[in-house]
């Protein structure tokens, strides 16, 4: 076996037990690997960047000058997209990914193994370089650092819409009322489908489902329980008071209707009204199904009619994923010509 050969496998058996380990790689010091890339040209330079950066406590400067002594090697790593550092030292190596992941690896007359004793007697060092030393790698690839800006910009807006779905204020009782504060908190109209769309099973805020149901008779083909007028008996179990109202689900079953008593808070009563068929939407439930009058939208046709008549000039759609991602590059002053489709919406 050639000496490249060798390095090669032993790159490789290590790659692999650091895939096992749900890691991003491991490095065995051989400077010669096709994938090594540049570090620094001086240790004592290194450690000097280190201790600056790192800010290592005082009281920290013997144990790091104890392991300076024992480094025999240490290079920056990347593949693909992975960037990591591997330190080698005595006969052990430490690889340390982008994301903070690490570990330790021993070679022996028998290979190489991970040893669990070196992160006890290397924590010191192990810990200050897990912390932060995966942001100096990520500077030191334009690459790394444009796309961890992009995940991040990415991450922030995705969490924003989605915290905006679930803080969803409460509802008014009056039905229109309650269709134009939805509108009003809506960006665009893409979140105000998103938000006539909640979860049906959800009885926290009954004003709120409510309009989504009655939204489905505005669907292209509603699955009606029946296409004329003829009227079904209906129930529904509401607190005392309160009337069956557009968006409600109601039931032919009378003792299904009594069945959910326990959702209503305080005084109760079993609520009859006949229906016609062409207003009632079939639910996913057999016995359940939504009273949905088309003559609650009056001329509307459409969910795009109600938003229009309810707001104005507010934006079809979010802004694209793209947009807002190269926004937040150009705020660091990166390059965002690699940007692309991929992270459009």
């Amino acid at each position: 076996m050639s000496i490249q050969n060798e390095e090669m496998t032993k790159w490789l058996i290590l790659s692999k037990i650091e895939e096992d380990k749900n890691t991003l790689g491991v490095l065995d010091g051989i400077s010669k690997h096709p994938n090594m890339l540049s570090s620094a040209e001086d240790k004592t330079i290194f450690f000097h960047e280190f201790r600056k950066y790192f800010q290592v406590e005082k009281d920290d400067y013997d144990l790091v000058d104890e392991l300076h002594k024992k480094i025999s090697d240490f290079h920056f790593s990347e593949q693909g997209d992975s960037l990591f550092v591997g330190i080698k030292f005595e006969n052990s190596i430490i690889s340390i990914g982008m994301n903070g992941s690490f570990s330790i690896v021993k070679q022996t007359d028998n290979g190489f193994e991970f040893t669990k004793h070196s992160y006890d007697r290397y924590k010191g060092f192990i810990s200050k370089v897990i912390s932060d030393m995966h942001k100096d790698m990520i500077n030191l690839s334009p690459k790394l650092k444009i796309n961890r800006a992009i995940r991040e910009a990415t991450k922030t807006e995705n969490l924003r819409r989605e915290l905006r779905i679930k803080n969803v204020p409460p509802m008014p009782e009056d039905f229109w009322e309650a269709i134009q504060r939805l509108a009003d908190y809506s960006e665009n109209f893409q979140e105000f489908q998103i938000l006539l769309r909640p979860n049906m099973d959800d009885i926290s805020d009954r004003c709120l489902t409510r309009l989504g149901r009655a939204s489905e008779i505005l669907d292209r083909d509603p699955d009606l329980l029946s296409n004329d007028d003829y009227e079904f008996t209906v129930y529904r179990c509401l607190p005392a008071g309160k009337k069956i109202e557009a968006g409600d689900w109601v039931t032919t079953d009378i003792e299904y209707a009594k069945a959910h008593i326990s959702n209503v808070k305080g005084e109760w009563e079993i609520i009859e009204r006949s229906i016609p068929g062409n207003e009632l939407i079939v639910g996913a439930d057999p016995l359940e199904m939504y009273y949905a009058p088309r003559s609650i939208w009056g001329d509307l046709r459409s969910i795009q009619d109600v938003w229009k008549s309810v707001t104005y000039r507010k934006p079809m759609k979010y802004d694209s994923m793209e947009r807002i991602v190269n926004r937040a590059l150009k705020e660091q002053g990166l390059n965002s010509k690699d940007v692309n489709a991929e992270y459009s919406m």
